[in-house]
């Protein structure tokens, strides 16, 4: 469920900005992680990815 919610909540960030984003993952093979630690490490993660690509086309169209 954690993984579920954290993958939906990053997918709904990248489509307000455009940003392609797919995802297969096995929850049940993350099941020994605490959910509040799943959250913390996966979110951050994909919130980095995410600040890198919306950077990174930020600084595209300021050149084009």
């Amino acid at each position: 469920e954690s993984l579920d919610y954290i993958l939906r909540e990053k997918t709904l960030i990248s489509n307000e900005y455009q940003v392609a984003f797919s995802c297969m993952a096995d929850g049940a093979a993350l099941s020994f992680m605490h959910p509040a630690d799943l959250y913390a490490l996966m979110g951050n993660a994909l919130d980095n990815a995410l600040e890198s690509v919306i950077r990174e086309e930020e600084g595209k169209e300021l050149s084009a």
